[in-house]
């Protein structure tokens, strides 16, 4: 068997660039595995995306109110880490915002300051996640995965992978990083801090990072995140970065945002005594 060497693929997925590094003895089975994912991450967007007009998303907008409704596999799994997030942060992440992320995109667009988006207007959304299917109460939830979607699509761009035997791997949406087993010869996957010397070498979990310089609006009396704290209907000003490391890239991603409407110390408070997870002031990236 020959040596382990180094692939690297990027495609456009996800509205973002879309990274696979991954170490294999042969580049044919590189390539496939790598393709494999990709075509996974396309069904992910397939499913989660709230630009596309067909998407499973988009078409739930027009479900009939107080109706129990399946959904498919790749909705309700990421929905199930998303329900978990709001229930530990007392509602400072939920799915359930996306009218007000529509809205939010529209005053970009004019460079207008956004306005609050009360609370009720949010709408009510019960899971059955055993049972694969979901209840909207009027006014119906637009669903929006975009605080959760990447690092989930990561996560599961990594299962394929190791479906193909490859396990040493990284899978880098946007940011947003779920790490497999270590490069040849390493502890870990080389993360660090922007700015500064701080490096960590992680394998096996993900790695999120959220913060006002990613999407954000510029008026004349502040500056407004893309970020609702939907439990206020307030938009968030202006913050840190903040990235979170987690057993998974989706936990990761969700609690990113999440700390950046509660704060890092705030996200410190929820996740005290959980395994696995750390919050740094300040983006990461490999």
């Amino acid at each position: 068997m020959g040596s382990q060497q180094r692939f690297e693929y990027r495609r456009v997925r996800m509205g973002t660039e879309a990274r696979i590094v991954l170490y294999s003895t042969n580049e044919q089975i590189a390539r496939r595995a790598a393709e494999a994912a990709f075509s996974r991450i396309a069904a992910i967007e397939d499913v989660l995306s709230d630009y596309r007009t067909d998407s499973e998303v988009i078409v739930l907008r027009d479900a009939p109110v107080d109706t129990w409704i399946a959904v498919s596999d790749t909705l309700i799994e990421p929905l199930a880490v998303a329900e978990s997030v709001r229930e530990w942060t007392g509602g400072a992440f939920d799915v359930r915002c996306g009218r007000a992320t529509d809205a939010w995109r529209g005053w970009r667009s004019v460079a207008t300051a956004p306005k609050p988006f009360g609370p009720s207007s949010v709408g009510t959304l019960e899971v059955d996640i055993p049972a694969s299917r979901i209840r909207l109460r009027a006014p119906i939830p637009w669903l929006d995965f975009g605080g959760i979607g990447k690092g989930w699509a990561a996560d599961q761009a990594i299962h394929v992978l190791a479906d193909h035997n490859v396990l040493q791997a990284m899978v880098d949406i946007g940011g947003d990083m779920s790490l497999g087993a270590p490069p040849p010869g390493s502890d870990g996957w080389r993360v660090g801090r922007l700015g500064l010397s701080q490096v960590w070498m992680l394998q096996h979990c993900g790695v999120a990072t959220s913060g006002f310089q990613q999407q954000h609006i510029d008026v004349e009396d502040g500056a407004w995140s893309h970020l609702l704290d939907p439990r206020t209907g307030q938009w968030v000003g202006r913050h840190q970065d903040i990235t979170v490391i987690a057993p998974t890239a989706a936990l990761a991603d969700a609690l990113a945002s999440a700390a950046c409407v509660l704060g890092a110390e705030g996200l410190r408070t929820v996740i005290d005594g959980m395994d696995g997870i750390d919050v740094i002031e300040g983006a990461c990236r490999p």
